[in-house]
């Protein structure tokens, strides 16, 4: 999709190439994930993509994605989030397992003496679904 930043969180209405009355980009692409048999998901900063994605649920959108993935970083290394709760993202709307939250972004750990660069996230929803 559009994206703004090196880590891929800013989400850019720039849905002006898409030909749809709406203009809208996100639920574009969901109608076409939902056409051919798939599940659509959305990653997106808490702070744009999701507070749009939000506003549109509640103003009775269709075509929205079925997975959320909401990115609010806490940036304190010593503090395990254990929730996909969010203040722009009423409980009711992606309630049923199907929201993640990315809430650490950067840093290293070290696995088996080896250091990666990961983010830390939040799952209450599939990774995939294999029939």
């Amino acid at each position: 999709m559009y994206c703004l930043g090196k880590d891929r969180t800013a989400h850019n209405c720039t849905a002006s190439v898409v030909k749809n009355p709406g203009k809208n980009l996100i639920l574009t692409a969901g109608h076409c994930m939902h056409a051919k048999g798939y599940l659509a998901g959305f990653y997106s900063s808490a702070d744009s993509g999701i507070t749009q994605l939000s506003a549109a649920a509640q103003a009775g959108a269709e075509n929205l994605p079925d997975e959320l993935w909401s990115a609010r970083w806490v940036c304190d290394t010593s503090r395990i989030i254990t929730s996909t709760w969010d203040p722009v993202l009423p409980d009711a709307l992606w309630s049923a397992r199907n929201r993640s939250r990315q809430y650490l972004g950067e840093h290293t750990v070290a696995f088996g003496g080896i250091p990666l660069d990961v983010d830390t996230s939040y799952w209450d929803a599939p990774v995939a679904i294999v029939d």
